[in-house]
């Protein structure tokens, strides 16, 4: 795998892990109001953030297969069947846990009626267009910020070349 997919995959793969890490974080929370957890549980659904966190799977998960293929040569058949009939299935059978632990943090951070408030902007005109448009914004936006931290990245690594050259590093990539 080259540098540029390589940045992509880690990126996709952190937001994933950020979202299921939340989990852990929510157990902590158990003192929320659950009048609170439940404005949060359905502002998440009706900002439709289920599927933005399903096409992120399956946007990263070709990447995390390709990955775990590279640890394993020669058995990269086996490596997919396992990553697409028990790895991805797990991952997405854990959404309402990442789901709920996301909405103990919009709980912790929002009141009732600033949740209230949200909802309804969710349920209004402009708010539905926002989650109908958003799966498109947000391969764009994917594409944009991959391609500004590849240009970054490969910018500063050009500007430093002589630090890692000190170093005895090799910055081909």
């Amino acid at each position: 795998m080259t540098f540029r997919p390589r940045l992509r995959l880690l990126a996709a793969l952190q937001l994933v892990f950020l979202c299921a890490g939340a989990g852990s974080s929510a157990r902590a929370q158990d003192g929320i109001d659950p009048h609170r957890l439940a404005l949060g549980a359905q502002l998440l659904d009706l900002a439709g953030a289920k599927t933005m966190v399903v096409q992120m799977l399956d946007q990263v998960g070709p990447g995390l297969t390709q990955l775990i293929q590279q640890a394993n040569p020669g058995k990269e058949t086996e490596v997919a069947e396992v990553m697409n009939q028990y790895i991805l299935p797990r991952m997405k059978q854990d959404l309402p846990d990442a789901m709920q632990a996301c909405a103990a943090v919009y709980a912790s951070h929002f009141t009732a009626d600033e949740l209230s408030q949200l909802i309804g902007f969710y349920q209004s005109p402009l708010g539905r267009k926002l989650v109908q448009e958003q799966p498109a914004m947000g391969q764009e936006l994917a594409r944009l910020g991959s391609a500004w931290a590849q240009s970054a990245a490969m910018t500063a690594i050009h500007d430093y070349a002589e630090e890692f050259r000190k170093r005895g590093l090799d910055t081909t990539i």
